[in-house]
């Protein structure tokens, strides 16, 4: 006789908020957005790779994936951060799923329909999940010639609001500002993604730059200063991999 003491689903179910669900996005990334959510946490995290995701969705390679999981980003439903070995090698991206899209409110009340008993959208939402989740409001995010910026400008960052945040400073708003500055290190200053994120991980590392590097518009500023810093600095413990990535400039 089988115990009691355990339910024995033979259905799961992946939420799909509305809000997301009459967004202007493909069938596949409102697809993916429920595969993801089958696999976040309770903090909405996960870390499917790139093959699995295409798997799960029946497609025959990951550029699918990577076109939904841009879609995704552009409206707020999740936001990705690239995830390294300490040995330096790419592993699969951190996922953060969201119920209440980035930008909050504005996105939650354009949606054509409303709560339970005749409650508005706002109202029915209050609750469901922290709605101080700053991140990168991409209405505001217009480039020159595809209409948005760059998936890895995204998250470029908001890698480098969450490691203010990890060094004990209110995660700023990542705004079109920040999109557009980081956008002009990696276009108008040639430097690249690798490079970038090398650098942001560099500066909060360092006890001096952390203090300093408060948004890309700064760390575009400073990126020659700590680049030769990081090069003269050899015995700084921990970043050998970032020191690595900024050496590249003098190759």
């Amino acid at each position: 006789m089988e115990s009691q003491d355990k339910i024995i689903a033979d259905n799961f179910f992946a939420i799909i908020p509305e809000w997301l669900l009459f967004s202007d996005i493909s069938p596949q990334a409102v697809r993916l957005y429920g595969v993801l959510r089958r696999y976040a946490d309770r903090d909405g995290s996960c870390f499917p790779s790139r093959k699995r995701l295409a798997s799960d969705l029946r497609m025959e390679s990951t550029k699918p994936v990577d076109r939904a999981l841009k879609e995704l980003v552009a409206i707020g439903a999740i936001t990705i951060q690239h995830r390294h070995t300490e040995q330096g090698d790419l592993q699969s991206n951190l996922y953060t799923v969201l119920s209440i899209p980035i930008g909050g409110d504005e996105k939650l009340s354009t949606s054509p329909l409303y709560g339970p008993h005749g409650s508005s959208r706002k109202e029915a939402t209050v609750g469901t999940e922290s709605s101080q989740i700053m991140k990168a409001n991409l209405n505001e995010s217009q480039d020159k010639e595809k209409g948005d910026f760059k998936i890895e400008i995204i998250t470029l960052c908001n890698l480098l609001a969450d490691l203010m945040v990890g060094n004990g400073v209110k995660r700023p708003t990542v705004s079109g500002k920040w999109l557009s500055d980081m956008d002009k290190l990696n276009r108008i200053d040639e430097k690249t993604f690798e490079q970038i994120e090398a650098a942001i991980r560099w500066s909060q590392n360092d006890s001096f730059w952390s203090s300093n590097i408060h948004s890309p518009a700064a760390l575009r500023k400073q990126y020659e200063k700590m680049r030769l810093q990081a090069v003269r600095n050899k015995s700084t413990k921990g970043v050998d991999v970032v020191r690595e990535y900024l050496n590249k400039l003098e190759e």
